[in-house]
């Protein structure tokens, strides 16, 4: 009797520790923690779905898991996420948002071209795009994306992208500089180098966003007109080329700009920008300083 009843409750224990379990588990499944995204940039026709209704999109506008954005005939936008990553989609494009979490990023490309900069993710973290004709898969890269109906090319600028093929499961892994076109009607090919002048148009415009993000907006002549009032606003740009150890020429450029500090209104901050440019290569420094009180006109 004693004996039949320990066995009876060993059983309880172990279907009760098996039911917690269990609930621990969809716990964990369920209650991942939800990513946070914006469009930091909105340029010409550009739409966002919304619980199933398209609307205009807006800067600064949240989006949420499972939203869709599309760009028309001259359109731009840049999606932030939460943790710095970066997605810009080209005129006539369309993403989904299949899923958005903390470590684990997959999104839906239809139709049209996107530039991916990836910050690096921690073990077990992923970003996906998937394609009509591949999945691409990174944890911290910088790579473009161009979808059509039955092909799907992309380029890897930084890091490594994993690409599947959608219909065979066929693999290969992108390294820097390498592309290659998937076709839904052709053999998985083998990853071919990028030329001279392809990495000169990739390079190109990179270092331009770059320079208009760290002169928070100044264009080169903005910058220059402010050097001209040194005197009267103190604020300058210095220009020279030097040679470095290998017998390059390194073009340097350091600015002193006063912006307007959006949060109190008041010219109370200074920011120092370093730009070092050689022949494929582009490197920034920054530095902002914030004071208690407005800055004198003649500092």
């Amino acid at each position: 009797m004693f004996k039949n009843s320990f066995k009876l409750l060993c059983r309880c224990v172990a279907i009760l520790f098996l039911l917690f379990t269990l609930h621990l588990t969809l716990y964990t499944v369920t209650s991942a923690a939800p990513f946070s995204a914006k469009i930091s940039l909105v340029t010409g026709a550009v739409e966002v779905k919304v619980a199933g209704v398209w609307k205009k999109a807006e800067k600064n506008m949240t989006l949420s898991e499972k939203d869709e954005i599309r760009t028309g005939q001259g359109g731009r936008a840049v999606i932030l996420l939460e943790d710095g990553s970066r997605m810009t989609l080209d005129e006539n494009s369309s993403l989904a948002l299949s899923e958005l979490q903390e470590n684990n990023v997959q999104v839906a490309m239809s139709a049209g071209t996107m530039k991916a900069q990836v910050k690096k993710m921690s073990t077990g973290g992923k970003f996906q795009v998937g394609t009509p004709a591949s999945v691409c898969a990174v944890r911290g890269t910088s790579f473009k994306v161009k979808a059509k109906e039955k092909e799907t090319e992309i380029e890897c600028y930084r890091g490594s992208v994993n690409v599947i093929k959608s219909e065979t499961l066929e693999e290969t892994m992108l390294s820097r500089w390498q592309k290659i076109l998937v076709s839904q009607e052709q053999p998985l090919s083998k990853p071919a180098m990028m030329s001279k002048e392809e990495k000169t148009l990739v390079l190109a415009p990179a270092k331009t966003e770059l320079s208009q993000e760290v002169r928070m907006g100044m264009s080169r002549e903005a910058v220059q007109a402010a050097a001209a009032q040194e005197i009267k606003l103190a604020e300058y740009q210095q220009g020279k080329s030097l040679i470095d150890a290998f017998g390059k020429r390194v073009r340097l450029e350091e600015y002193i700009v006063r912006p307007l500090n959006p949060t109190t209104n008041e010219y109370d901050r200074f920011k120092m920008v370093v730009l070092n440019e050689r022949e494929n290569r582009f490197d920034y420094f920054t530095w902002t300083a914030t004071f208690n009180k407005k800055l004198p006109a003649d500092l």
